[in-house]
C-alpha cells in the first residue's frame, strides 16, 4: 500500500524548516522510494541535504556527520511528520528533542541502553 505525504503537509514541514540553525543530512535507505521522495521533498541543498546509505530507517546526521540516534523506520506521514521536523530541528540546534527532565532521567540510565521511542497515529 503506497502511503502519501499531501502537499500541504510538506508545505507546512519546509515552512518550519526555515528555523534550521545548522545542517543536517537525511541518510535514505537504498531502494526506498518513499523515503527517499520525502528527504528530497525536504531537502534544500544547503542546510538539509539527502544521501543514500545501505543501511535501515532514515538517519538524521549532524553538521559533522555524526549519527545523532534519531532514525524512523518507515515513512513518517501524519503526526509522524510533525516529529521528523522536530527531529531535525533539533538536530540542527546540536540538541535532543528530550525535555529538561527527559534528559535528566535518560542521564539516570546505565552506559549502553539505547532507547527506542514508537509513534502511532492518533
Amino acid at each position: 500500500m503506497e502511503r502519501k505525504i499531501s502537499q500541504a503537509a510538506l508545505a507546512q514541514a519546509r515552512a518550519r524548516l526555515t528555523r534550521m540553525v545548522g545542517p543536517v543530512a537525511l541518510r535514505v535507505p537504498e531502494g526506498d522510494a518513499e523515503m527517499r521522495a520525502l528527504a528530497e521533498a525536504l531537502a534544500d541543498g544547503e542546510l538539509l541535504t539527502a544521501e543514500a546509505w545501505s543501511g535501515e530507517g532514515l538517519t538524521l546526521l549532524d553538521g559533522y556527520g555524526r549519527e545523532t540516534g534519531m532514525v524512523f523506520r518507515d515513512l513518517p506521514v501524519g503526526q509522524e511528520l510533525v516529529a521528523l521536523v522536530e527531529a531535525i530541528l533539533a538536530a540542527s540546534r546540536g540538541g535532543s528533542v528530550l525535555s529538561p527532565l527527559g534528559r535528566h532521567q535518560a542521564a539516570g540510565l546505565p552506559a549502553g541502553t539505547r532507547l527506542q521511542v514508537l509513534t502511532t497515529p492518533a
